[in-house]
């Protein structure tokens, strides 16, 4: 089918025009966006193109505002893309969207629509004119793009064919993303920055490159359940060059202790945000979380181990280790600063205050935020210590909870409390109701943080092609890592019609009149504080890459962790990289599994 020629842009028809008039004129305008973006943008891509066409806003929408969850003008350039690629079903639709951040970003989709979404919108939500006019519209863009080099077969015969047509139909994801190529150059240069900074304690005449220890090690972390041994036997197999024997890699590893491995990932860290400053990144204060995690449990005999085990939340006879982490949480360059093992006996503010010294070695630190477990006035001292503010809430003993029931009685709002210190700001206790929306509709401070977990648990599940509602957690394979994600917070949960009580250090107007001026100040840093849920999004991201062991040796558990905290923050410098030269302003740009993919074909492991 050839595709409408293209009009001039005086001769466009109207985007204010009738129904039928608009939906006519969708294939034309397609046409005509897809050459005028392919003659200007040097290097032309399907997401430049569909980002270009101007959708109507007089198109019939099907659905009623209320039901309508994804956009409508975001939907029709999504189905014009895949009729453009040739694909034929919503599945393939779906699984080109979840592995290209990049174009669903383009399309203006903040998260991915699932499958049943799309089939009912195709059949529903769009008319039958809308439909065959979406199809016309693929195919005037298809054309338009293999003018230009772009692989683009254009509709396939059927939207919902009765047979599987071989690969160039159903399933087809079309020519990849051109992020990709360059998320593979700047993985591979990132890469070796990381490698540069580990160090095995080996014989002088060793002859196995250090590298193919690192290579193996990030090879085996990128396949589920596989163990090191099973992992040096493939790579043995298919990768070029010589590679360690899967003891022989648990053996030098077990040499060294925790502490030299901590120096090392801190020297890793130095160089990345080096290069994430000479990236223009990083050249501000920022805000940064601290959090402890739960390692991989493990079972059997704990003798000698009872200074690093710390049991695990769930009552079982399983032991862990646990990692304490400092990670910046700005969307703009999310890095783990460091890894810190937690022993029996640690004080929450020995380990903020270890934390902290490592950090502001790398950065400059505006606020620290932490959950209660963290509202000792020792941790404050140690952010005090250091010069930065503070944001956590507290957990209400008895005094604040007399001061809840004042503020109910008055039908405060907001409250203040402060309290002088030796030098420096003053501390202040925050009390904001939790009732009700905001007054702007901005935030809903009952919302806080359960409607942020519901959200970790479904990221979840799109990262790891699993369901994992609410009926499905406890069979989930990965429980373990869930329970870890929600647990540590489940006392966050505000009660109805009570008070978040926060500490912190940082300027709030008390002195002021205006009443107005307070509470906003305060809702401010209320809204601050889900930047905290980073933190959590990087252990989901982290944990499926740290590579499974049997061994009980805490040296080698925590390389482990460390390694895979590593491999995350070269994901996110990468997609940070990226989303600055494709003018992408919320990420991901790249999904992690296609950072450290590129940094797998350099292993040869397939």
């Amino acid at each position: 089918m050839s595709p409408p020629p293209a009009p001039s842009p005086d001769r466009l028809p109207s985007a204010t025009a009738s129904d039928a008039t608009a939906t006519a004129a969708l294939p034309p305008r397609a046409a005509a966006a897809a050459r005028a973006t392919s003659s200007t943008e040097s290097a032309t891509d399907l997401a430049t193109i569909l980002e270009a066409i101007p959708v109507p806003d007089t198109i019939t929408d099907e659905y009623p505002h209320w039901h309508a969850s994804y956009p409508l003008a975001a939907m029709v350039r999504a189905f014009i893309g895949k009729h453009a690629l040739g694909m034929s079903t919503e599945t393939a639709l779906r699984r080109r969207l979840r592995t290209d951040p990049y174009l669903a970003g383009r399309l203006g989709f903040e998260t991915i629509p699932d499958q049943s979404t799309l089939w009912r919108t195709w059949n529903t939500r769009f008319d039958a004119d809308l439909r065959g006019a979406i199809r016309t519209a693929g195919a005037a863009v298809a054309a338009v793009g293999r003018d230009h080099d772009l692989e683009l077969p254009g509709p396939a015969q059927s939207d919902e064919p009765e047979h599987d047509d071989g690969p160039h139909r159903d399933g087809r994801l079309g020519a990849a993303s051109p992020v990709i190529n360059d998320a593979e150059r700047v993985a591979d240069a990132t890469q070796e920055t990381v490698f540069d900074a580990l160090e095995l304690d080996r014989a002088a005449n060793a002859t196995i490159p250090e590298a193919a220890f690192w290579r193996l090690q990030t090879a085996v972390g990128l396949h589920d359940s596989r163990y090191i041994n099973a992992g040096a036997q493939l790579q043995a197999h298919h990768a070029d060059g010589v590679t360690p024997l899967g003891h022989n890699h648990r053996a030098q590893l077990r040499k060294q202790a925790s502490s030299d491995y901590r120096a090392m990932v801190q020297d890793a860290v130095g160089r990345l945000v080096a290069d994430a400053r000479s990236e223009g990144r990083l050249d501000r204060e920022v805000t940064v979380a601290i959090d402890i995690t739960t390692g991989t449990p493990f079972y059997g005999d704990r003798e000698g181990l009872d200074a690093d085990v710390l049991g695990t939340k769930a009552p079982t006879d399983e032991y862990a280790y646990h990692w304490a982490t400092i990670q910046i949480v700005d969307a703009a360059c999310p890095l783990i600063l460091d890894v810190r093992p937690v022993r029996r006996g640690d004080a929450r503010a020995e380990i903020v205050a270890d934390l902290l010294e490592s950090a502001v070695d790398h950065v400059a630190i505006e606020v620290v935020l932490a959950d209660r477990e963290f509202d000792g006035d020792a941790v404050k001292q140690a952010c005090e210590a250091q010069g930065v503010q503070y944001l956590t809430p507290t957990r209400k003993h008895t005094s604040e909870q007399a001061t809840e029931q004042r503020l109910t009685q008055a039908g405060r709002e907001v409250h203040v409390e402060e309290e002088a210190t030796p030098a420096g700001p003053t501390r202040k206790t925050l009390y904001l109701r939790t009732e009700g929306s905001d007054s702007d509709g901005s935030v809903d401070v009952t919302a806080y943080e359960p409607d942020a977990r519901q959200q970790l648990w479904n990221d979840l599940g799109e990262t790891l092609d699993v369901d994992v509602g609410p009926d499905e957690r406890e069979q989930a394979a990965f429980h373990h890592l869930g329970t870890d994600l929600l647990g540590d917070d489940e006392d966050d949960e505000p009660a109805a019609d009570s008070y978040l009580v926060f500490e912190t250090n940082a300027d709030v107007p008390t002195e002021t009149a205006d009443a107005a001026a307070l509470r906003q100040a305060v809702r401010r840093l209320v809204r601050r504080y889900r930047q905290r849920w980073e933190i959590e999004n990087a252990y989901k991201s982290v944990k499926p890459f740290v590579v499974p062991t049997t061994s009980t040796s805490h040296a080698l558990r925590y390389f482990n962790f460390a390694f895979a905290c590593l491999l995350y923050n070269v994901w996110k410098l990468v997609d940070c990289i990226l989303r600055e030269a494709y003018d992408v302003a919320a990420g991901p740009v790249v999904p992690a599994v296609q950072v450290i993919d590129a940094l797998r074909q350099e292993t040869g492991i397939g």
